[in-house]
């Protein structure tokens, strides 16, 4: 599912990149690039902290069991929580990578919570583009 979902962002991040080579108003440039520090973030998420966390080993993905795909959703949104409260609660200044890390760990909490709630997995909140 993991796989599933980052190729997912990929893709809306390498169509905003596409969007962006046009010519835009600022206004909608302002809005693309706004999207793509979302979806870097939750790209972040996908890639580095939830395999990370989880002690995940790269390999083919698998398909989803029926019913499973909740069960994923919940356990990000509880590993993201998890993983934002112990960068918030550290002690003096955080790094620029903590700092990456906290903005990957929201949107993983943003994400399944979304996802939970929609079943499309959080994508809705990120709108349209101009194409």
């Amino acid at each position: 599912m993991l796989a599933d979902r980052l190729g997912r962002v990929r893709e809306q991040r390498a169509a905003i990149a596409a969007a962006l080579d046009g010519l835009l108003s600022a206004d909608a440039r302002d809005g693309l690039v706004r999207r793509d520090e979302e979806l870097a973030a939750l790209e972040r998420g996908l890639g580095v902290l939830l395999p990370t966390a989880w002690d995940l080993q790269p390999g083919a993905p698998r398909a989803v069991v029926s019913g499973e795909d909740a069960e994923v959703l919940a356990d990000i949104r509880v590993t993201a929580s998890v993983l934002a409260l112990r960068l918030q609660e550290r002690p003096g200044p955080r790094s620029p990578l903590e700092e990456q890390d906290l903005a990957a760990a929201v949107a993983l909490f943003r994400f399944a919570h979304t996802a939970l709630g929609d079943d499309f997995g959080g994508f809705g909140s990120f709108g349209s583009f101009p194409g």
